[in-house]
This record gives C-alpha cells, sequence and structure tokens, in this order.
C-alpha cells in the first residue's frame, strides 16, 4: 500500500476533522452493536413459545347466575356446552392464561418446613387441559377425572395432584429433572404430588423472570364471587366462527353476559405491545445514526476532493490512473473509520457492561461485534465511493491552472 503513510501525514495535518469523523464512527459502531443486541434479544423474548396452541386457541369470561352449591353445577354446564359445538377439539377450565397480565404465583418447597426451592406461576384445570392447551406431556402422567379436585374456592390453597413445566422441574432437580416425577411439592401450605412433566406453559407475567417456572393443579375450581373463565381450543381456521359460536350459544340464557373474550393472539399482541414499540424506536435510532454517519462521511470526503482538486490534478499528470486516485480516498476512509471502530469496540463493551448490571441481559456475543464492524467498514466505503468517483474524472489539466 504505496499510499498508506502518505494517507497518514495528510490525516496528522489535518488533525480535527479526521479525529471528530472517527469519534461519529466509534459512536455510531457503539450504539448499533448495543441496539442490535437489543433489540434481538427482544425479538427472541416476543418469540418464546407459550406451550398453548395459539393459532387456534381463545378465551371467554362469563357471568355466573346461580348461587351457592350451584355455582360449580353452572360452570360445569358452560364447558359441556361449549365442548359440544361444532369445530371445538376441547375446552377447559383456566382461571388465567399465558401473558394475561394477571394470575397466581407462589413458593415451591420439597419441605413443608424447610426453604423455598424455587418460585413461579400457578394455573389450576382439569384433564381436558391437555388437549384444549396443546401442551406436551414429556415425562409421567397426565390428570385423570379421578384426580380433578372440584372446589368452590381458592384452588391454590387445595391438595391437588399437578404438573410441572420443565423448567421449573430443572430448577429444582438440576441433575436429573425426571426426577420430580411422584415427588411432592408443597406451596400453599399444602402437599402436592407431581404427576408429570410438560414441555412449556408460560405464566401469566411476559415481564417475569419466572414465566417459564410454571405448574399446574388437578383443580376445578368455581368462585361464588367470580365467574367460568373457560380455555377453548378450536379446529384449524375455524377460531372466529366457533367464537362467535360461543357467544351466542352462552347469550341465550337470560341474564349471561361476556365478561372479556380473546384470542391468544390478541394476549400475545398486547402483553408484547411495549417490547414491539422499544424495538421500533431502537431500529429507528440506529438507522438514523447510520445514515448520519454516512452523511458525514460522504461530506468529509467530498469536502476533501474540492480541497485538493490541484493536488489530484498533479497526480494524474504525473501519470495516476483513475483508480490510483479512487483508491487513495476509499483507504484514507477506511483508516479513519477502523481507528473509529477500534475506538467503538472499546466503547461497546464498556456501555454493555452497564447494561449487563441495569437490565440484567447477557453480555452482547462476540459475532455481533464482528458483524458492526463489516457493516460500519461497508457503509464507510460505500459512502466515500460517489466522491472518489468524482475525484477520479479530476483533469490534468487542472495542475497548470493558476500557475
Amino acid at each position: 500500500m504505496k499510499d498508506f503513510f502518505p494517507i497518514l501525514k495528510s490525516l496528522k495535518k489535518q488533525k480535527i476533522a479526521p479525529i471528530l469523523l472517527a469519534l461519529q464512527v466509534a459512536i455510531t459502531f457503539m450504539v448499533l452493536v448495543n441496539t442490535a443486541y437489543m433489540i434481538g434479544e427482544r425479538s427472541k423474548k416476543m418469540q418464546r413459545p407459550t406451550g398453548l396452541d395459539e393459532a387456534n386457541t381463545f378465551y371467554v369470561i362469563t357471568n355466573i347466575l346461580r348461587e351457592g352449591h350451584q355455582v360449580l353445577a353452572e360452570h360445569n354446564d358452560n364447558l359441556r356446552q361449549i365442548r359440544a359445538l361444532d369445530g371445538v377439539v376441547a375446552a377447559a377450565p383456566l382461571p388465567s392464561i399465558p401473558l394475561i397480565g394477571w394470575g397466581r404465583y407462589t413458593d415451591f418447597y420439597l419441605d413443608p418446613k424447610g426453604e423455598s426451592v424455587a418460585y413461579g406461576g400457578y394455573f389450576n384445570s382439569d384433564e381436558h387441559a391437555l388437549k384444549a392447551l396443546n401442551l406436551e406431556l414429556i415425562a409421567g402422567e397426565w390428570f385423570t377425572p379421578t384426580d380433578i379436585v372440584s372446589v368452590m374456592s381458592d384452588g391454590t390453597f387445595v391438595e391437588s395432584p399437578v404438573v410441572v413445566t420443565q423448567a421449573l422441574a430443572e430448577k429444582i432437580y438440576p441433575n436429573n429433572w425426571r426426577d420430580i416425577v411422584d415427588t411432592t411439592l408443597y406451596f400453599s401450605g399444602n402437599p402436592h404430588r407431581v404427576k408429570g412433566v410438560i414441555k412449556t406453559l408460560q405464566s401469566s407475567w411476559q415481564f417475569w423472570s419466572m414465566v417459564e417456572l410454571t405448574v399446574l393443579a388437578g383443580v376445578n375450581e368455581a368462585l361464588p364471587t367470580s365467574a367460568s373463565h373457560i380455555a377453548i381450543r378450536t379446529q384449524p381456521g375455524r377460531l372466529e366462527e366457533v367464537m362467535n359460536n360461543t357467544v351466542d350459544m352462552l347469550l341465550k340464557t337470560p341474564g349471561r353476559k361476556i365478561e372479556r373474550i380473546g384470542t391468544m393472539a390478541q394476549v400475545r399482541q398486547k402483553a408484547y405491545k411495549e417490547d414491539l414499540a422499544t424495538s421500533k424506536i431502537l431500529t429507528a435510532i440506529g438507522v438514523g445514526l447510520a445514515i448520519i454517519t454516512g452523511l458525514g462521511i460522504f461530506g468529509q470526503a467530498r469536502y476533501n476532493v474540492s480541497r485538493r482538486t490541484q493536488q489530484i490534478g498533479t497526480r494524474r499528470a504525473l501519470g495516476a490512473n483513475k483508480w490510483d486516485v479512487i483508491r487513495y480516498f476509499m483507504v484514507e476512509n477506511a483508516v479513519v473509520t477502523s481507528i473509529g471502530v477500534v475506538i467503538g469496540l472499546l466503547g461497546a463493551i464498556i456501555l454493555n457492561n452497564q447494561f449487563v448490571e441495569l437490565l440484567s441481559i447477557n453480555p452482547v456475543p462476540l459475532s455481533y461485534l464482528m458483524i458492526g464492524t463489516v457493516m460500519i467498514f461497508v457503509l464507510g466505503q460505500l459512502a466515500v465511493i460517489y466522491p472518489a468517483t468524482r475525484a477520479s474524472r479530476v483533469s490534468p489539466a487542472i495542475a497548470t491552472r493558476g500557475a
């Protein structure tokens, strides 16, 4: 690279402009890498499976009209009528659903007098939940009808069989999570025998670090002051049809109200609304910075071309061809960009360490730093192509003007 040392001498004479441009590149690199990583982490978070057949599942909450001991009977009648509808694969009671934003949680104990071994979400349902929620049983057994405990109280406090998620099993038995089957978990002061393990069932709060640690109890509850909460899975492509038929069927009863109805797709969209908005803002910031930096490199290169017109003409008169001129400006920009990237690398690592402490995220992987380096370098070269090409068109005759 015969132009390398002349370029360094030229940059040394200019000083301020190359330093400012290198700092701009460094800041852009630092912000781009960290925003790209944060967007990637949020994207992975938003794509986490809940464990349900989300495309074909909805929930409905309807009021209870009867009183006293008849509350549970009415609740079960609602379930039977919904299960009989055409297009319904299965329906199950479910007082709360994944990502909805409200529900129950509890500490888990292996010894009622010992210390908590985990902390996570709580759901309760009946033997139809496996099919209604499309859960994947990976160890042990599922509930039988005789396992289900029917109550007119808070089911969290009822002794009952449970199934747990694999994440919760791994938390409690990290060496072999399958050992949790047939053990007894204690929560809410009562023993609960673990019948099986399901692959995934997220709890009610998407932002919660314990979102994957979930227990599902075999309890069918109907609270006198509450309502029927029912999760319904439909045949593929028939979600809207079954939702309408469910509403029509329930409203045939005088005094019946639909307190809430929605699809799992709507629940997911609402749960991750803020994350999606944040990702869009971060994307806009990253794109804006990249454009500003590209324009900065472009402007600096054009300024250099206009300032060195006679010098370029002299080089052309001495035998330099168009490619020599283009190469000179490309290498000059590469040197400035490289300095900025090196500074940006150090800044990105420092900034990410702060994010790790404040936001409890993982450190930026090396791949992001490498990809960021390539992208910034390519951006710089693309921004300088046009000014460098214009410089190559300077006529050798320019060297003789003003002489």
